[in-house]
């Protein structure tokens, strides 16, 4: 037996009918998804299945289409940088790391929440200022 339908209030993330919407070969199609506060969950799926359009959607990096989407009480079609400054994401690999030094990968993705000029006190956080001139690609993989 399940529960009674969650409120758009009550969840982190509610969507109904969730779509890409950027014209792309059509990955996600009619997903609705709850995630409760204090929820664990995953996604899983082959390559090319969505999973990535899915969390970049959620959080205001690529265009979405549904006909519900609050993500930490926000829309984030409307309003990217509420949800973005509320959620966080860290992908495991990006395409320009390589060529990055530490301390610049922290600049980016502080540029992306639109939130410059704290990078030095995350470095510190992580322990990662002793090595903030080296490559991200020379770190062990542990650190990377």
């Amino acid at each position: 037996m399940t529960g009674p339908e969650p409120l758009a209030l009550d969840a982190v993330v509610f969507a109904r009918g969730l779509r890409t919407a950027d014209g792309s070969r059509p990955a996600l199609s009619g997903i609705d998804l709850d995630i409760l506060p204090g929820e664990i969950f995953a996604i899983v799926g082959r390559g090319g299945s969505g999973k990535t359009a899915l969390l970049e959607g959620l959080v205001g990096l690529r265009p979405l289409a549904a006909d519900v989407l609050m993500v930490c009480g926000s829309d984030p079609r409307r309003f990217p940088l509420i949800v973005k400054h509320r959620i966080g994401v860290a992908p495991q690999r990006v395409a320009v790391e390589r060529a990055m030094t530490v301390e610049e990968a922290v600049e980016l993705f502080a540029a992306l929440y639109q939130r410059p000029g704290r990078c030095a006190p995350v470095l510190e956080t992580l322990n990662l200022l002793a090595c903030r001139h080296e490559y991200v690609d020379r770190l062990p993989p542990d650190a990377q």
